[in-house]
Parts: structure tokens; sequence; C-alpha cells
């Protein structure tokens, strides 16, 4: 037959040790979040369009070229406002550690400041049928003066 011992300080411990755990990274998150839902008036703005098995990239404030890569300024932030035409897309670039879902019929928003230049790759993480896994755009980040001599270049209409 075995006693059972009160332990009343380690389950203080072990509940409280989490619950301080976990609070304090539910604050961080919350933080981070509120920070990342701020746009400033000088924001890039991207129409990301996602279909089976392309991405398009718009860009409204230099006339509203498309392209089949997505070219940001360095140290800028960046709001892309994402859509679906068939079936639900995710849009995810690894370095940016954030994701966001493409919907049909629906916009939905992400805010990323890229801090770095150089390549990446837009990756959709959605099943989204056959061609699903060839589902990828290349990512430029460039600095100012490349960027904007880029956008310049771009005609209204055209995709490069």
């Amino acid at each position: 037959m075995t006693t059972r011992t009160a332990r009343t300080g380690l389950e203080i411990v072990w509940t409280a040790v989490p619950a301080i755990l976990v609070t304090a990274i539910a604050i961080v998150s919350a933080i981070a979040l509120a920070e990342n839902g701020k746009w400033k008036a000088n924001r890039l703005k991207v129409d990301v369009t996602a279909q089976q098995f392309a991405w398009h990239f718009a860009y409204p404030q230099y006339g509203g070229f498309t392209s089949h890569e997505l070219r940001l300024e360095e140290g800028r932030q960046v709001e892309l406002r994402l859509t679906a035409l068939d079936v639900i897309h995710s849009f995810w670039v690894p370095e940016f550690r954030q994701k966001q879902d493409a919907v049909p019929g629906l916009v939905t928003h992400l805010g990323i400041t890229p801090t770095k230049t150089g390549r990446h790759t837009v990756i959709c993480t959605e099943l989204c049928g056959l061609g699903h896994a060839l589902m990828r755009s290349p990512v430029i980040v460039m600095k100012k003066a490349d960027f904007e001599r880029w956008a310049r270049s771009q005609k209204k209409g055209t995709e490069s």
C-alpha cells in the first residue's frame, strides 16, 4: 500500500512557472503583432494574385504593371494584399518568417519589412492541385536606387 504525500510547494512551482512563461510569450507576441499591423504612409503596396500554379505581383504605385517575380526594397515596409483566382493558396517566404493564405473572393493582408538584400523564394504551402510542388516564384530584395530603377523601367500592362 502506498501513501500519498502532499507536495504543495512543488505543485505550485510546476503550475506557476509554465503559466508565467506562457503569459510572457503571449505579451511579446501581442506587441509584435500590434507593431506588424501599423502601416506607414510610404509603404510599398503589392497586389499578390495566386492561381494554379503561379504567383502574380502587381505594383499599383508604379502604374500597375505585373511581374512574375516579387521585387522589394530593402528597409521599406511592404503591404502584400493577397487573393486567389481558383483555390486557397498560402504565401510563404521562409526568410520573412510569416505566412498568409490567399483566398478566392477575399483580400488578406501581410506586412513585412525586408532587412537584407538578397534572393529568396515564395512557396505555396497549401496543397492546391497537381502542380502544387512547382508553385514558386523568386523574391528579390534590392537597394532603394536599384528598386526604383527597376520599377520605372517596367511598362504598364507588361509582365517581367
